[in-house]
C-alpha cells in the first residue's frame, strides 16, 4: 500500500509541474534562452548554410557554490571538425558576450566545444544573471546531428537540421562544470530543462518548420520567412527547416503525432505510414507502462544522419537510407519484413527517449545507460504491446544477457571504461537487465517504474538515486537484488 501511496503523491507531482505557465520560468527555476536566429545560403566557394544568432541566457544558479564563470558547450565545432570537410571552409564561436551592457571575457578551451564566459560579478546561490552572446557557426553538410544538404538528394531541394545548435549551458555538479569531451558513437549531453523563445528568419523557399515545442509561421516576404518557435521545460531544441516533406497526422492519448518524409512518387513507400503507425502506438505503450507524455505533439522525421535514429525533445529523427533500402527491396519479401520490423523498432526506441532522456534527465556521457537502457528496453514495450511474438523478444533479451557475461560487463559505466563494450553494455545488455527486472518483480516493476518517472520528471537521475528509489521494491525479493548487483556496478555492496 506504502509503494502505491509513494506512486499517487509522485504522479500528482508531475502533473501540477506540466501545468506550469511559462510565464512562471523565473520562479521555478529553470533558464531561459531568447534567441534570434538566422539562417542564409551561402554558394560559394560550396553551397552551405551559415548559421548566426544573437541571444540572451537568464541564467539561475541552482547550486551552493558561487559561480564566476560560465561554462557553454559549442558543439557545432564537434561537429564541423567530425565532418568530411573538416575545419577547412568551416567554423563556429562565440564572438561576443556581454552582461548589463558590460563586456564579458571569454576563454576557449583546449577542447574548442568548451567555453568560458567570466562573469564581472560573481552570481550566488538561488541568484539570476542575464548574459548576451553573439555566435556564428557554418552548418556541416553530411550526416553529422547538425548538417545542411538534401534529404531526397536533388539539387532543387533543402533541408537544414539543427541539433545543439546553439552555445548550451553546462550543468554545475560537485563543484564544477560538467564538460566532457563529445562522443560521437553515443550521446554525450547534460542539460538542464529550459524555456526558449526563438525568433528563426530563413530564406522563403523553406515551406516547413518543424521543431522542439510549437513552431508558428510569422511573415514571408523579400525572399525571407519568419518563424517563431516557443519550448517549454525542454532539455534543449531540435529545429528543422525543409522545402521536401510530406506530413501524415494522428493523435493518440491526447498527442498529436506527425510523421513527416520526403516526397517519392513510389507507390510502394510506406515509411509515412510506418512512421506514424508505429509512433502512436509507441506511445500509447509507453503512456501505459511509464507514465503521461507531458508534450501536446510529437513530430518523426526523414533525416540525413548517420546513425539510424536520434532522439530530441518532442521530436525524432530516422535515418531516411532505411526508406531508400526498403525501395530496392521486393514488397512482401522475407527481407523487406525484416528491414520495416528494424525501422518499427529504430521509432519506437527514439520515441521512448522522449520519456527517457527527454522528462527524465540523465549524464548522457557517463551514465548513458540511463538513458539507452530504457529506450532500448522500450523497445520490447512497444513490441508486446502490437502483439509482436513474445517468446522472441524473450530471446533476443537473452541473447543480450549472455554477451560478455563472462567478463562480468556492468552498464553503469562511462565511454572511457567501456571501450568497445559500450554499444553491448549501455544498449543491450542494459535492456536485458530491465526486462529481467520486470520479469522477476512482476507488478513491483510497473509500480517501481511509474514512479521513478514521476519522481525524476524534469529533473536529473543517476545510478544511485534509481538504486534508492528500486530499493523498496525489492527489499524482500532476492532474485531481484542478485539481478541487479549482476548488472549495476554501483549496486555489488548493497545487498
Amino acid at each position: 500500500m506504502m509503494k502505491r501511496i509513494i506512486w499517487a503523491i509522485s504522479m500528482i507531482a508531475v502533473l501540477l509541474m506540466l501545468c506550469a505557465p511559462f510565464a512562471q520560468a523565473e520562479e521555478n527555476g529553470r533558464n531561459r534562452y531568447r534567441m534570434d536566429v538566422t539562417l542564409t545560403e551561402k554558394k560559394l566557394p560550396m553551397r552551405r548554410m551559415l548559421l548566426e544568432i544573437d541571444m540572451t541566457v537568464d541564467v539561475f544558479n541552482d547550486s551552493a557554490d558561487a559561480w564566476t564563470d560560465l561554462c557553454f558547450r559549442d558543439y557545432m565545432h564537434s561537429y564541423i571538425e567530425a565532418s568530411s570537410i573538416g575545419g577547412l571552409l568551416m567554423k563556429s564561436g562565440v564572438e561576443e558576450a556581454s552582461c548589463g551592457g558590460e563586456a564579458l571575457e571569454v576563454a576557449v578551451a583546449e577542447d574548442e566545444s568548451i567555453v568560458y564566459v567570466k562573469l564581472n560579478e560573481p552570481l550566488g546561490p538561488g541568484e539570476r544573471t542575464i548574459v548576451s552572446l553573439k555566435y556564428k557557426a557554418h552548418v556541416p553538410s553530411g550526416y553529422q546531428r547538425s548538417n545542411f544538404g538534401s534529404v531526397r538528394g536533388a539539387i532543387s531541394t533543402a533541408t537544414c537540421e539543427l541539433s545543439q545548435f546553439y552555445p548550451m549551458l553546462a550543468i554545475w555538479q560537485d563543484g564544477k562544470w560538467m564538460a566532457d569531451e563529445y562522443f560521437s558513437d553515443g550521446e554525450c549531453f547534460f542539460t538542464r530543462c529550459s524555456d526558449y523563445e526563438i525568433t528563426l528568419r530563413l530564406p522563403e523557399k523553406y515551406t516547413d518548420v518543424i521543431a522542439s515545442g510549437d513552431e508558428q509561421p510569422v511573415s514571408s516576404a523579400d525572399g525571407e520567412s519568419v518563424w517563431r518557435i516557443t519550448s517549454e521545460n525542454m532539455r534543449d531544441v531540435t529545429i528543422v527547416a525543409t522545402n521536401e516533406m510530406d506530413m501524415l497526422t494522428g493523435e493518440i492519448c491526447g498527442v498529436t503525432v506527425n510523421s513527416w518524409f520526403s516526397r517519392n512518387s513510389n507507390p510502394d513507400d510506406v515509411r509515412g505510414e510506418m512512421y506514424l503507425e508505429t509512433a502512436l502506438a509507441s506511445v500509447e505503450a509507453f503512456t501505459e507502462a511509464f507514465g503521461p507524455y507531458p508534450y501536446g505533439e510529437l513530430d518523426v522525421l526523414d533525416s540525413n544522419i548517420e546513425a539510424g535514429g536520434m532522439e530530441a525533445p518532442g521530436l525524432i529523427r530516422i535515418n531516411q537510407m532505411y526508406g531508400a533500402m526498403l525501395m530496392d527491396l521486393e514488397k512482401d519479401s522475407a527481407t523487406a519484413q525484416m528491414l520495416q520490423q528494424e525501422i518499427r523498432k529504430v521509432v519506437a526506441h527514439e520515441t521512448a527517449h522522449e520519456w527517457f532522456y527527454g522528462v527524465v534527465g540523465n549524464d548522457q556521457y557517463n551514465e548513458a545507460w540511463l538513458d539507452e537502457s530504457f529506450a532500448s528496453y522500450g523497445e520490447t514495450v512497444y513490441l508486446r504491446h502490437v502483439g509482436d511474438n513474445g517468446e522472441r523478444v524473450k530471446e533476443d533479451m537473452r541473447m543480450y544477457a549472455d554477451w560478455s557475461l563472462g567478463s562480468g560487463l556492468t552498464v553503469d559505466r562511462s565511454p572511457k571504461e567501456l571501450g568497445g563494450d559500450y554499444i553491448t553494455a549501455v544498449y543491450q545488455r542494459g535492456a536485458s537487465f530491465l526486462y529481467q527486472l520486470e520479469r522477476v518483480m512482476g507488478e513491483d516493476f510497473t509500480e517501481f517504474i511509474r514512479a521513478y518517472y514521476a519522481a525524476y520528471s524534469f529533473k536529473e537521475a543517476d545510478t544511485e538515486g534509481f538504486l534508492e528509489m528500486l530499493a523498496p521494491y525489492i527489499e524482500d525479493n532476492e532474485t531481484a537484488q542478485g539481478v541487479v548487483q549482476r548488472y549495476l556496478d554501483r549496486a555489488k555492496d548493497l545487498y
